[in-house]
């Protein structure tokens, strides 16, 4: 089965507040960074039930080198990034706010 993957705006907002950390604080860390994360959902694209099962029924997979995570939902052929945290966060009220809209494992919208 082919996968498509997306990645949400609000998972979008948190991939572009970690490259802002690294540009301001590592430089030389940015472009491997954001190599990692295009690993990470090529990896999930490929095999999306690879992923651990967390809170909410999300799915998560940790970026390689990286203290982060992309955290992630199966809807059918489409798997959405709703999220990416930081292994320093508590994830829950991060994946509670990211959840808006999102159609959860259960097959049950969050709103």
């Amino acid at each position: 089965m082919r996968y498509r993957i997306q990645v949400n705006p609000v998972a979008s907002g948190h991939v572009a507040n970690a490259i802002a950390r690294y540009r301001a604080e590592a430089p030389e860390r940015v472009a491997r960074f954001v190599a990692r994360f295009a690993e990470a959902r090529n990896c999930i694209r490929a095999c999306p039930f690879l992923g651990r099962t967390g809170p909410h029924g999300l799915r998560h997979v940790a970026l390689r080198v990286f203290p982060h995570e992309l955290w992630y939902v199966i809807d059918g052929q489409v798997v959405t990034v709703v999220a990416v945290t930081h292994f320093r966060q508590d994830a829950d009220p991060v994946l509670r706010d990211s959840l808006d809209g999102v159609r959860l494992p259960h097959g049950n919208p969050t709103d």
